[in-house]
């Protein structure tokens, strides 16, 4: 029976969040997304970075550790002119009181797609059944769509166009119902233009885009950044985004997180999730193992990137004994040493997994 390296533990409370996202090429300018506001069983903002000219996304959310693959659809926009967009999508009702909630971004053409995950509820949310791995095989992006009973809503976007110093700011929108009477609203940056000052009353095109210049309101006049917000009347499409007004300006800092969180009588279930510390390329890896069950034997397995290193290739054990975190340093196999993405999983035989991949460079 082949043996396998077991390796001492070290103690860790700092919880590192793996950054687990998918691209869908491999070459420069791919469109990516990070998370930016959560509003816990409300709201998720996308940051989009690198979006392609002209081409319709559609977002769907589902279970953590899922990609959201045939996840539920939760919104659909248009890049227009590309480059870096901000688009915020309300959480699916199936969704709300997960712990975790993966999202990902499909266009309807030319195979573009990425994938990531953020914390809906850190305190008190609920995880999936867990299911056993199965075995899979590298395969081409597939985009399935859902059904659905009622259209999808599409997401209006607002972007910034110019903006002169103190005195106006010039915006375009994109995705936003047609001939339909808008506000516009400014107010300090970081509160998306909620509440804000009153700036402006139009209506969109008959395609449902617009560009329009506003004046600054006296009260923002002096601030560095001013958040912009625009929204139906009635109250039921908006968009928001903010912009460079004062060089040397009145400064707003972020204010911290203010989430009601419900009661819990126990505990919530932690997952066991890993972290890319360090590669040294086609010689070792060095991952970080967070939320480890005591007593608990892992197998750590190194695959092929988009297989998640099921049934891959055993390259250590350890055991957690009383520790809930560890780091340590397996050596990358002969027939992946040249792989440029590998995927990496740690396994035990009843008490979870976990995955990631990283770059072999």
């Amino acid at each position: 029976m082949k043996k396998h390296r077991v390796f001492t533990l070290l103690l860790a409370l700092a919880l590192l969040v793996p950054a687990l996202f998918g691209v869908s090429r491999v070459f420069a300018a791919n469109p990516s997304f990070t998370i930016g506001d959560i509003v816990a069983n409300q709201s998720v903002t996308i940051l989009i970075k690198d979006a392609p000219k002209n081409r319709d996304f559609v977002v769907r959310m589902g279970e953590y550790d899922t990609k959201a693959i045939n996840g539920i659809e939760a919104g659909q926009f248009h890049t227009g002119e590309g480059g870096n967009l901000q688009a915020t999508i309300e959480i699916p009702e199936a969704l709300k009181g997960r712990a975790q909630i993966a999202i990902r971004m499909d266009s309807l053409t030319g195979g573009w797609y990425y994938y990531n995950w953020f914390w809906n509820m850190k305190e008190g949310g609920t995880w999936p059944e867990p299911s056993q791995p199965t075995k899979t095989t590298p395969q081409a992006p597939q985009i399935t769509p859902t059904p659905n009973k009622t259209p999808t809503k599409v997401v209006p976007l607002i972007f910034i166009k110019s903006a002169e110093s103190s005195k106006s700011v010039t915006i375009t929108g994109i995705n936003f119902p047609k001939n339909e009477e808008m506000k516009a609203f400014m107010g300090e940056m970081f509160s998306k233009g909620i509440d804000g000052v009153e700036v402006g009353l139009f209506t969109t095109s008959d395609t449902g885009t617009f560009e329009m210049t506003f004046e600054i309101p006296a009260e923002l006049v002096d601030h560095e950044r001013v958040a912009i917000r625009v929204a139906s009347v009635p109250y039921t499409w908006y968009a928001y985004n903010w912009f460079w007004n004062k060089a040397g300006g009145i400064v707003v800092t972020q204010p911290p997180s203010q989430v009601v969180l419900p009661v819990v009588t126990e505990p919530a279930k932690k997952h066991p999730l890993i972290s890319i510390v360090q590669v040294e390329a086609g010689k070792t890896v060095t991952i970080k193992a967070d939320n480890l069950p005591a007593n608990t034997e892992f197998t750590i397995l190194l695959g092929k990137m988009y297989t998640k290193a099921v049934n891959g290739t055993a390259v250590a054990t350890f055991d957690s004994g009383e520790n809930t975190s560890a780091q340590l340093t397996v050596d990358i196999p002969a027939a992946l040493a040249n792989e440029d993405l590998i995927a990496i999983r740690i396994q035990s035989k009843s008490r979870g997994f976990a995955y990631n991949w990283f770059l072999n460079k």
